[in-house]
C-alpha cells in the first residue's frame, strides 16, 4: 500500500509535464467537437483515439493530432527525467567515497 503511494508521488511530477505539454499540442479541431467528447479527448490519449476512431473517416485527422500531441507530451516528460537521472547520478558520483574500503 505504502510502496504504492510512493510510486504515484514519484510519477506525478512526469505527468504534470506532460499534460502541460499534451493538451496545448492537440488540433484545434478538438474545439468543434460536442463538450464531452472534446474534455475526453483532452483528458486521455486513449479517449481521443476513441473518439477520432467513433467519427470514422472525418476522425483521421484528429487520431493524427491526438497521436502528435501524445508524443509532445512523452518526449517533454522523458527529456525532464532523464535530466533528474542524470543529476542523480552525478550526485551518487560526488558523494561517493573517493577510495575503496580497506580489506581489514
Amino acid at each position: 500500500m505504502l510502496g504504492e503511494l510512493r510510486d504515484q508521488q514519484q510519477a506525478a511530477p512526469a505527468l504534470v509535464i506532460y499534460g502541460s505539454h499534451y493538451r496545448p499540442s492537440l488540433p484545434d479541431s478538438v474545439a468543434q467537437l460536442p463538450a464531452e467528447a472534446a474534455e475526453s479527448v483532452r483528458h486521455s490519449a486513449a479517449a481521443g483515439l476513441y473518439v477520432a476512431d467513433q467519427l470514422g473517416a472525418r476522425g483521421e485527422a484528429l487520431a493524427d493530432g491526438v497521436k502528435s500531441a501524445f508524443m509532445d507530451g512523452l518526449s517533454a516528460s522523458l527529456i525532464a527525467v532523464s535530466v533528474v537521472v542524470v543529476a542523480a547520478a552525478i550526485g551518487a558520483l560526488l558523494r561517493a567515497p573517493k577510495t575503496p574500503p580497506s580489506a581489514d
